[in-house]
């Protein structure tokens, strides 16, 4: 290994301090072939950048989707990595990966090689450090919903996605929904028709950071809330 750089040594001690595990990037995490609604989030909408940086996180991490739409930032560690331990990128969480431990992350197939340099067909698993961070600096616009194609009198599910900061709670028409493992907020009231108006219902979305934000819904179907947290 060649003699570490000014750079390459200032960092050194900051990144050893962060979780250290393998990132593995793969040709099937690709949005093209394999969109974002199909991962373990159900993500509806992915901004252009994070369409080609994104991240599926141990089981063990994952906790049950709480994290989907948040981000973290990787480096690698490599030796064989161009601008080993300087060049850094932020990756959102999109999907759960069961078969990666410890700290070891499937990254998306662009977002690897934009990071590392290398060809993922000769080194598709380098070792890398990463911490979780927030999203909020590459976000933009608002608040994307997407609406299940299931939804029926007595069945609401929606997911939100394109979020400057992770949801805690979620209401419409006064009423809580129930976070899912695969990104969902949802609402089942078998037998008995929900009390939501399918016009005018307030929607209320609450971070984990505490702010609060709504918005009166002309209608529960897939939409651009055009509303954000800070």
């Amino acid at each position: 290994m060649p003699p570490l750089s000014p750079q390459q040594q200032e960092n050194l001690p900051k990144l050893k301090q962060l979780r250290q595990g393998t990132g593995t990037g793969s040709v099937w995490r690709n949005v093209g072939n394999f969109g974002g609604t199909q991962m373990a989030c159900g993500m509806g909408f992915l901004s252009d950048y994070f369409k080609d940086h994104f991240v599926a996180l141990p089981t063990t991490l994952y906790r049950s989707g709480e994290l989907c739409g948040g981000c973290v930032r990787l480096w690698c560690v490599d030796s064989v990595c161009q601008d080993a331990l300087v060049r850094n990128a932020s990756f959102m969480v999109t999907d759960s990966c069961k078969d990666c431990t410890g700290n070891s992350l499937l990254v998306s197939e662009r977002g690897f090689t934009n990071l590392t340099g290398v060809n993922i067909n000769i080194s598709p698993t380098l070792q890398i450090a990463w911490t979780f961070e927030s999203c909020a600096p590459l976000i933009s616009g608002g608040i994307r919903m997407l609406a299940s194609k299931n939804n029926g009198p007595t069945f609401l599910s929606c997911n939100f996605s394109n979020l400057r900061q992770l949801l805690k709670t979620v209401t419409i028409g006064g009423i809580p929904f129930t976070r899912t493992a695969y990104g969902a907020w949802e609402l089942n009231s078998p037998g008995r028709d929900i009390a939501i108006p399918k016009t005018g219902a307030e929607l209320v979305l609450t971070s984990v950071d505490g702010q609060r934000i709504s918005k009166r819904l002309r209608t529960l179907g897939s939409q651009d809330l055009g509303i954000n947290f800070n």
